[in-house]
């Protein structure tokens, strides 16, 4: 064990006396290198300075609302740690941007760029021996993995990820991580699962939210709009998470009240790229938008409203499905619509039981869409008196 020939020879007095059964060589000693970059890092004015840096760039992303732009750059620097060696840094880093992010896209691309040189990393004998190396190891191939989607990188990821020690599986990083693998694995009803089962632990976490939401749009054909509010509402300042829930609403024909006078929100009504554009300019002043080389106005002020106005109606109600729309949607997502009560779908002025919810279409004024057909359609099956049957099973 390391330090074990030091204990032994320290505690010799004088020489007299003293047996040896054979000749101490290097080989007999060990040295743990955690003392080793310990020795060196210890009141390092570079390294002081280093860390000053780092709290100063983070007070300022904190300052002005960045909570994504802290956590990548924290990100940013893991990875310099991690080609260093230094696997505990790294890996604090890692859990700490983690915990203020909501999508790590750019953290992805980042890694991907120079995969075989972090890949190689955890060959070196160095770095064996830390306890964060099996998980931060699991970690970095599950990001490589999702980058490529390919099924053989997944699968070795997802089987590096359960070999690592009981005491991580507890941790946030590890459900979220478990989850993203199980979505490229394509196991989508299990993937949601975890997130679900995380959030009850962790109901604060934006990316959580952020990727339950994305799985249900993407992979499930279903309406995510609430889980990406509530993870904008954790943390306002993620571009990917507006962009998404735009998307999520094209898809299924949500929209925020046209009558707000509000830039974020008429760019979130006007095209996908713009809400992602207005958000970036807001928390990201070295973003340009236009191709024009020319920035959208935006304010904090106009970007409050707009968060509150997620919040407050949660579910964006301003536009309903046009009928020449509906052949665009699949059966499965039309089937859900219907179902799930989406709120371009409303109800009747007279009643307000939930039951009796129905789509706009032309000639649905006199029986409200019953059982989903026009007054016509009704007319002929009742043989012109449909009230006499209403009720009938």
């Amino acid at each position: 064990l390391c330090g074990q020939a030091y204990v032994a020879l320290s505690r010799v007095r004088t020489f007299e006396g003293l047996f040896l059964k054979s000749p101490i060589t290097a080989n007999d000693i060990f040295t743990d290198h955690n003392v080793v970059r310990f020795a060196r890092k210890y009141n390092n004015q570079d390294e002081i300075t280093s860390s000053i840096e780092l709290g100063k760039e983070l007070y300022q992303f904190e300052r002005n609302g960045n909570l994504e732009g802290a956590g990548l750059y924290l990100l940013k620097k893991a990875l310099n740690d991690l080609k260093d060696l230094e696997i505990s840094e790294s890996f604090n880093k890692i859990r700490k941007g983690y915990s203020m992010i909501s999508c790590d896209c750019v953290f992805r691309r980042h890694l991907s760029a120079d995969k075989e040189e972090y890949l190689s990393v955890f060959e070196n004998q160095v770095v064996l021996g830390n306890k964060h190396t099996p998980f931060l190891h699991s970690i970095v191939e599950i990001i490589l993995a999702t980058s490529s989607e390919n099924k053989i990188d997944a699968k070795r990821a997802m089987h590096r990820l359960e070999l690592i020690d009981e005491e991580y599986k507890k941790d946030e990083l590890y459900y979220y991580f478990k989850g993203r693998i199980l979505s490229v694995l394509k196991k989508n009803n299990k993937a949601f699962k975890i997130y679900n089962k995380a959030l009850k632990k962790y109901p604060r976490s934006p990316k959580l939210w952020y990727r339950a939401g994305r799985l249900l749009e993407e992979n499930m054909i279903k309406d995510g709009r609430n889980q990406l509010i509530t993870s904008i509402l954790f943390n306002p300042s993620s571009d990917c998470v507006h962009r998404v829930l735009r998307e999520n609403c094209e898809q299924f024909g949500g929209r925020i009240n046209s009558f707000i006078q509000n830039p974020f929100v008429r760019a979130f009504n006007t095209g996908e790229n713009y809400i992602s554009g207005y958000v970036r300019t807001l928390f990201d002043k070295n973003y340009i938008m236009f191709k024009d080389g020319s920035k959208p106005e935006v304010d904090h002020q106009s970007f409050t409203e707009y968060v509150n106005i997620l919040r407050n109606e949660q579910i964006l109600n301003g536009r309903k499905i046009k009928p020449e729309e509906i052949n665009e949607f699949t059966d499965e997502i039309f089937e859900f619509i219907y179902r799930e009560d989406i709120k371009y779908a409303y109800e009747s002025e007279n009643d307000q039981n939930d039951d009796n919810i129905y789509f706009e279409q032309p000639g649905y004024s006199k029986y409200g869409g019953a059982y989903g057909f026009n007054d016509d359609t009704i007319e002929d099956a009742f043989e012109g008196d449909p009230e006499n049957y209403w009720n009938i099973d």
